[in-house]
């Protein structure tokens, strides 16, 4: 209703159940012109008054949110929202999704003299009329303009995420062999001309520079088999290029590892309701335990010898919040059984001997595998995770710690002790890749590499170390 009429504002209110009706206020990306109205003429008919605009987002049509360009004659809405019925080959399409606008035109309807342009409903314009095929005309050449403006625009901000925003693509481009290069690059012309939020640019280049760079690395390796071993500039430029693509690989599993982390931990601040869900990521990350577990997959056969044994198997209805959750992995000759409790649990003594009992079983069943080929694991561990740990629990803890037998460890430690180790592992990686970067310009480059090490902060000289507080010791 606030889009029919012009004139609702400071000079006419209109209150329904008490309350203001106000037109939609439309945040815009861009709008011409700037403020107000722009005035054009449509030769034979008269003068157009017109704003048009592009929202950032596409605009929700299922929430109301409509675009198109809405009509007025004498404040009044003549035209419901309309893209004046154009059609085919039009650059920039897609920001038809984003526009919005408004056009004033009194000559459609200038009084009882002259013919009525307006359908009899009142909500479009009789386009078959010459008056209306010209407004037609006009408004598609309109339309028309400003999607080549807004496609533009969108191209130059796309470019500039390239060079600005994500300034660390550009420089994993420069760092591919030649030819590859040269499929980046076009890559990055095409995606110019693609309609996409800008948000996904940095995801969708980084996913395809890392197909290149696995070719590059492949490419490099290729040539360390084939370059003599007397020509030593040549190896060692080489290698310096294999130590940051090698690099840059392990840091992006790093940051894999890192969102792992975040979701074991969102897991445990929602206390997971969901049985088995703590133990499934665990169970597919176990790393999350020990980083040395990284490359070992989960012992299906142990646990399933567990849940027969102690009556484990999956169950719905009561008690089925106690039932435990585990999993077993196996690294190198050793075993090691996993039992979380989630939430607020706190483990009690008989957590512990519960987890002994396991141990012991399946080292009896070890005992008992007479084939000679059969997988076996010289040692046995248990690993119990929860919350907290009970008074009564702690000696049994630390004996059974000694012995090698059960580990405890809370989610909290867990959680923290895997994002400090992978921090860690991250910044000694990143330092690596821009020393082998640096390396590798300045052999090809030392004038370069001097002023680029001169620019960057990270090679400027560390700080002296801070005073230390009064009544402090050094």
């Amino acid at each position: 209703m606030a889009q029919r009429f012009l004139f609702i504002g400071p000079q006419f209110r209109l209150r329904i159940n008490g309350e203001d009706l106000r037109d939609e206020d439309i945040e815009l990306q861009w709008r011409w012109p700037k403020k107000d109205w722009a005035t054009d003429g449509i030769e034979g008919c008269g003068p157009v008054k017109y704003w048009i605009g592009f929202t950032e987002q596409p605009r929700k049509q299922n929430e109301g949110e409509l675009s198109g360009i809405l009509i007025y004659t004498r404040d009044k809405i003549s035209q419901e929202a309309t893209f004046f019925e154009i059609s085919g080959g039009v650059t920039g399409q897609h920001g038809l999704r984003y526009m919005v606008g408004k056009v004033k035109v009194e000559w459609v309807d200038a009084g009882i003299e002259s013919p009525d342009l307006i359908a009899t409903h009142r909500g479009s314009i009789a386009w078959e009329s010459p008056q209306g095929a010209a407004l037609q005309a006009w408004g598609q050449k309109l339309v028309r303009k400003y999607l080549v403006e807004w496609a533009k625009r969108r191209t130059e901000l796309r470019e500039k995420q390239f060079t600005e925003i994500h300034p660390h693509l550009k420089s994993r481009i420069e760092r591919l062999a030649p030819s590859y290069r040269e499929v980046a690059l076009l890559f990055v012309d095409k995606f110019k001309s693609i309609e996409m939020e800008p948000g996904e640019f940095g995801d969708i280049l980084s996913w395809f520079l890392d197909a290149l760079e696995n070719a590059t690395l492949r490419s490099i390796l290729q040539k360390l088999r084939e370059t003599p071993t007397g020509d030593l500039v040549q190896l060692d430029e080489l290698l310096s290029k294999m130590e940051i693509r090698t690099a840059v690989t392990l840091l992006q599993i790093i940051d894999s590892n890192l969102a792992a982390i975040e979701t074991l931990a969102e897991m445990h601040r929602s206390d997971a309701k969901e049985r088995g869900v703590l133990s499934k990521h665990l169970e597919k990350n176990p790393w999350l335990i020990d980083v040395t577990w990284m490359l070992n997959k989960a012992e299906g056969r142990v646990a399933t010898w567990i849940r027969e044994q102690f009556g484990l198997n999956d169950k719905d209805g009561p008690g089925d919040d106690d039932r435990v959750d585990f999993f077993c992995v196996g690294v190198g000759g050793s075993l090691h059984i996993v039992e979380i409790k989630r939430g607020a649990y706190v483990a009690k003594k008989e957590d512990f001997l519960q987890a002994e009992k396991y141990l012991t079983y399946v080292e009896d069943r070890f005992d008992q595998l007479t084939d000679a080929k059969a997988i076996k694991y010289s040692h046995i561990q248990s690993h119990l995770i929860a919350a907290e740990l009970s008074a009564d629990a702690k000696k049994i803890k630390e004996a059974y710690a000694d012995k090698g037998w059960v580990f405890f460890t809370t989610w909290d430690d867990l959680i923290e002790r895997a994002r400090l180790g992978h921090h860690h592992f991250r910044q000694i990686l990143q330092k690596k890749a821009e020393e082998a970067e640096d390396a590798l310009e300045a052999s090809q480059d030392p004038k370069a590499a001097a002023a680029r090490s001169n620019s960057n902060p990270k090679h400027k000289a560390k700080k002296s170390p801070r005073p230390h507080k009064k009544g402090h010791k050094k």
